[in-house]
C-alpha cells in the first residue's frame, strides 16, 4: 500500500512550483516540502476506495506454511485496485494498482496506457482504431511504461504503419527503449574504446564519473539522509491519507461488508487469479495489451 501509493502520487502530482520564493531556507530542503507538499495534493483528490473496486487472491499452498495454524485463511497474497484522481488532469481516467507475491515476475513498473484514436489512422478500416488493424486483428493501446526495478528503464510502445510497398497499411507494433544498464555499459566500453586508440589523453574527471558502479535504491536513499534531502520520504500527513484513502475498503472486507470481494486462488508462477486480466480489463476500460508484456521488449 505505501510502496504503491508513493509511485502513484510521483505520477499524479503536478509540477512543483520551481523558482518560487525559499524564504531563507536550504533550496534542497524547500524543494522537498514542495514535493511533498504536491503529493499530497495528489493523495487528497483520491477518493477512499470502495470493495466492489478491489480482486483479491491467495496462491495455492500460502496455508501450508507451518507458522500459519489457520489453514482456511483468506489471507490476501494478490492484489489489484481500482482507484481514482479526481482533479483537471486525471479525472475519468481509471488507476490500476496491481501487488502479488509468488507471481511469475519479480518487477516494478508504471504502465501509461493512451487513449484509442478516434479513428484509425491507417489502412481502410472506418471504424475506431482500438477495434481493428486493416488487417482485421485487434490493435493494442499505445503505452509509456517506466521500469522500476530490476533494469531501470524507459520504453513507449506505439503501432505504426509497417514501412515499404506492398504492405497494404499494415500496422506494427514500434518498441523505443531507453535503458539505463545498457546506456551506462556503452558509455563504458566508448571510453575504453577511446582509451585503447588514444591512452596518451587523460580522461576527464565528468568522464570518470560515468563509469562508477550506479548505487542501488537504498544507497540513494542514505545519500539524501546525509544530504537533508527529504523528497523521497513519507511525511505524516501523506501517510494518514493512505490510510484513509484504503481503511474503509478494508474495513468494510473484513468485516464481510463486501461479499462481493471473494479471495481466489491462483497457482504459483503464474501472473494471479485467472479472472486478473478480464477484472482489469473492464475495470481499466481497455484492452489488456498483452501484446505489449515486459517480455516482447527487446533487450
Amino acid at each position: 500500500q505505501n510502496h504503491l501509493l508513493q509511485v502513484l502520487s510521483l505520477l499524479a502530482m503536478e509540477r512543483p512550483p520551481v523558482g518560487a520564493q525559499i524564504d531563507g531556507r536550504e533550496e534542497s530542503d524547500a524543494m522537498s516540502d514542495w514535493v511533498r507538499d504536491e503529493k499530497v495534493r495528489a493523495l487528497k483528490s483520491i477518493p477512499p476506495i470502495v470493495p466492489e473496486d478491489v480482486l483479491l487472491g491467495q496462491y495455492y499452498g500460502y496455508s501450508d506454511d507451518p507458522t500459519i495454524h489457520d489453514k482456511n485463511t483468506t489471507t490476501a497474497t494478490y492484489a489489484a485496485v481500482r482507484m481514482w484522481v479526481r482533479t483537471p488532469r486525471w479525472d475519468e481516467v481509471p488507476f490500476i494498482l496491481v501487488a502479488g507475491k509468488a507471481v511469475d515476475e519479480r518487477l516494478v513498473e508504471v504502465r501509461v496506457r493512451f487513449r484509442d484514436a478516434p479513428f484509425a489512422a491507417f489502412g481502410h478500416d472506418q471504424g475506431r482504431s482500438s477495434s481493428f488493424s486493416s488487417g482485421g486483428s485487434p490493435l493494442p493501446q499505445n503505452e509509456l511504461v517506466l521500469r522500476i526495478q530490476p533494469d531501470e528503464s524507459i520504453y513507449l510502445t506505439t503501432n505504426v504503419q509497417s514501412p515499404g510497398f506492398g504492405n497494404d497499411g499494415q500496422i506494427i507494433n514500434s518498441h523505443s527503449e531507453l535503458n539505463y544498464r545498457s546506456l551506462h555499459h556503452h558509455d563504458h566500453d566508448h571510453h575504453q574504446q577511446h582509451n585503447r586508440h588514444h591512452h596518451h589523453h587523460h580522461r576527464p574527471h565528468h568522464q570518470r564519473r560515468r563509469q562508477q558502479h550506479r548505487p542501488d535504491a537504498y544507497s540513494r536513499l542514505l545519500l539524501d539522509v546525509i544530504h537533508g534531502t527529504q523528497s523521497n520520504f513519507v511525511r505524516d500527513d501523506e501517510l494518514r491519507l493512505a490510510w484513509e484513502i484504503f481503511d474503509p475498503a478494508l474495513i468494510a472486507i473484513e468485516e464481510g461488508q463486501g461479499n462481493k470481494v471473494k479471495v481466489e486462488r491462483y497457482e504459483r508462477g503464474t501472473d494471479g487469479p485467472e479472472s486478473a486480466e478480464e477484472w482489469i480489463r473492464i475495470k481499466s476500460k481497455s484492452g489488456s495489451n498483452m501484446g505489449y508484456s515486459a517480455g516482447a521488449i527487446p533487450q
